[in-house]
Formats: C-alpha cells, structure tokens, sequence
C-alpha cells in the first residue's frame, strides 16, 4: 500500500490492550447508570468505538444491546483540524448534541490518534461544559511526548515522539488513513513523511 510502511501494532495486540483498557473503565460505571454514552472523534474512531462498545455489552449480559445494563448509545463528533495540509485551530462541525445529551452521563470520549491534542482538548472541553456525571477518554495512539493528562485517560498505546518526529511518522490502519488510504487495515502501521 505504501513504500516502506513499518507495521506498529497488529489487530491483536490492538484488541488486547483495548479489553484491558475496558476491564479498567466498566467497573467505573455506576450500578445506577441508565445511559453510557460514547463519543467517537471523527470516522477514525468508529472501529475502536464498536469494539469498545462490544465490551461493554458483554460485560452488561452478552452481544447485542444491553440487557438488564445501561443503554448505550454512540454520539459522534466532527473536529476540524487541518486544510489539506495546514492546520487550523480546532472547531467543531456538524455538532448536535445539546446538554440534555449529557447531563448527569456515563460519558467516554474515543478518539483513533493525538499528535498535539487539540482535537481531544477541544472534545473533552466542550463535554465537559455540558455536566457529564463521569467523563473519561480512550485514545488509540498517542504519538507525541506533549502533556495531556489532563484530558487522556486512556491511551491503548504510547510512541513518545518529538512534535517534530509526530508531524513526519503517519498512521494508518484501523481507522486511520493517508489521503483516504489505509483505514480499512486492522492493524496499525507508520510511514514516515520527509518534512523538509
């Protein structure tokens, strides 16, 4: 698919960590929990999205919608971040979800990649406005060493990368693409980009 693509992570280990990850969370939610509301960050994020939810559905009494558990409903949000190649200031697009949507919620916020994190504060920020009784994040790769606890409370994988090296090393595969490229992989894989 693309010269010199350097396989990161494979499908497996990615669903290992993301069950370890759900092993954490699920024990947070509360016995009174009506609702679990999932916030996927863009089109990148729905697969993690649907396995986090597959976990979670388990847990509640087997595939398939909860039965006896919370409901669980998916509420994704769109985030501007780039023109092509340059990047903008984050702002939110086709957003719906009024505070009713999250007022006293079980919310988890999912995104498929941070490489500076304004997409996630952004998300994180907006959500948190509207008075979610619990707020957590999954995100998939971090790949950059920027501070953000503040806002990720779960990251699948960690690269460290310098800002600069996180700008030249881009993903691709579940979820994640290049120019359309690559989303549809299950595992996760690098090229790197000369940015000189």
């Amino acid at each position: 698919m693309f010269k010199n693509a350097r396989m990161l992570f494979s499908a497996e280990e990615i669903e290992k960590r993301l069950g370890e990850i759900a092993a954490i969370i699920i024990p947070k939610i509360p016995s009174t929990a009506t609702e679990i509301i999932l916030v996927p960050i863009m089109d990148g994020a729905m697969p993690a999205c649907r396995r986090f939810r597959m976990f979670v559905e388990e847990h509640f009494g087997g595939c398939g919608p909860c039965v006896g558990g919370p409901t669980i409903l998916e509420k994704p949000i769109t985030i501007k971040r780039s023109n092509g190649t340059e990047l903008l200031k984050p702002r939110l697009i086709d957003f719906r979800q009024t505070k009713a949507d999250f007022n006293g919620k079980f919310v988890v916020i999912i995104d498929d990649l941070v490489d500076e994190g304004e997409t996630l504060k952004l998300a994180y920020k907006t959500i948190k406005d509207f008075n979610p009784a619990h707020l957590l994040s999954v995100v998939i790769v971090k790949k950059s060493n920027i501070a953000t606890d503040s806002f990720i409370g779960f990251a699948c994988f960690e690269l460290g990368y310098s800002q600069k090296e996180a700008r030249e090393k881009w993903l691709f595969g579940y979820g994640m693409d290049i120019d359309g490229k690559g989303r549809e992989k299950e595992d996760i894989s690098e090229i790197t980009i000369n940015s000189e």
